[in-house]
């Protein structure tokens, strides 16, 4: 039996109402963080240089292994103060082997330690990379990001500041301008280290305060290390910032749905694990609630949101035939859609809204996607 009269008009408005009443804790939280983002600079040159420790996990990065040691090297850093660590986690192509004939080519060779671990997995390395770490900083880096050569003095000024726990560096395009979706992200981060922390980290470049992190280590299980880290250094009593100045960039810039999928499932996890973050003092409060809301909520409301306005469509459709009713179902549904996927931040939000949903509907059919490759394009 078909619906009643009105049904379909009832179907749409509480889709249209869900889309824009899902959107809109989001578009002010955003608005606020843009706001803060205005009046947060990063420090001046303050030769804080203390010894470090940098820590590069690798698997599978033969191909990269040779110019990251290169780049870390040449850095503008004391390299006596300077302790460097490869984590090769499991991999099959020999980067180990490629790392330690490269390392022992260079006069501090003194200064590198390369570890085998045979279980894969980036938070495995992690863990193991910070028992080994005996200073009070170390910086984590990604094999296939590009970062210049003034990073790791740039980081350490941050650290002046007792409060500061973490930093991380932003993602930048070699190429092109970058995506406004991405550049939009990077405004939110930039505000929330600005009103207090955030708890979205990047791990190609980033630093922490070893003492913000005590004896906790991330869970190998859920992966985002980076992110479960900042979480850490916030649950401590520390800040954990992303330097609104401070760029990497990557070798490979056209990453992969495989991939993305695997950082987003992992990111919903450490956030999902760290849901009492929620009831911190504010601002850090709320700022872990509207990112566990746009992480793990919004992407299934704006989904049920579609349902529905699909549904308003089809019903209206049998109740009314093709008449102006329908049509104006259709324009105020299709075109809008239209229009955003014409749209370079609508194709990236609808983008980055499937990847969520995908990441948490394979982790609920027992797809956990913690061990990391480096395949980034073409799957």
């Amino acid at each position: 039996m078909l619906m009643s009269m009105g049904d379909w008009m009832l179907l749409w408005l509480g889709g249209v109402s869900l889309f824009f009443l899902t959107l809109f804790p989001p578009t002010l939280h955003y608005l606020r963080a843009k706001g803060a983002a205005k009046g947060f600079n990063s420090p001046l040159n303050s030769n804080h240089r203390p010894n470090i420790t940098i820590i590069l996990p690798m698997r599978n990065e033969s191909t990269n292994v040779k110019r990251k040691i290169e780049e870390v090297s040449s850095m503008t850093y004391p390299s006596e103060r300077v302790t460097y660590i490869i984590l090769d986690s499991g991999s099959t192509d020999g980067t180990a082997t490629i790392a330690e004939r490269h390392v022992n080519t260079l006069d501090t060779n003194s200064h590198w330690m390369v570890r085998r671990i045979e279980i894969p997995g980036k938070s495995i390395a992690v863990n193991a990379a910070i028992d080994l770490v005996k200073t009070e900083y170390f910086v984590m880096m990604d094999a296939d990001s590009i970062c210049s050569t003034d990073s790791l003095g740039r980081l350490m000024d941050w650290f002046v500041n007792p409060e500061i726990g973490a930093v991380c560096a932003q993602y930048k395009s070699q190429s092109k301008d970058l995506d406004p979706y991405r550049s939009r992200f990077n405004t939110l981060r930039i505000g929330e280290s600005a009103l207090i922390s955030t708890p979205i980290f990047e791990g190609s470049l980033c630093a922490f305060r070893k003492s913000a992190i005590a004896a906790d280590r991330v869970d190998p299980a859920v992966n985002a290390d980076d992110s479960q880290l900042a979480m850490i250094v916030s649950r401590n009593g520390f800040r954990a910032i992303m330097d609104p100045t401070l760029s990497f960039s990557e070798e490979t810039e056209k990453v992969s749905r495989k991939r993305s999928v695997r950082r987003a499932q992992g990111l919903s996890r450490a956030l999902f694990s760290s849901w009492r973050l929620c009831f911190s003092p504010r601002p850090f409060g709320s700022i872990m609630v509207q990112s566990i809301y746009f992480h793990l909520v919004m992407p299934w409301m704006i989904a049920i949101a579609i349902v529905f306005l699909v549904a308003s469509s089809i019903v209206g459709f049998f109740q009314e035939g093709a008449s102006v009713i329908v049509d104006h179902i259709f324009i105020s549904t299709a075109v809008p859609i239209l229009l955003a996927l014409l749209s370079n931040i609508g194709r990236a939000f609808l983008s980055g809204i499937s990847v969520l949903i995908e990441s948490q509907s394979r982790f609920f059919l027992g797809q956990k996607l913690q061990v990391w490759d480096t395949i980034r394009v073409g799957e």
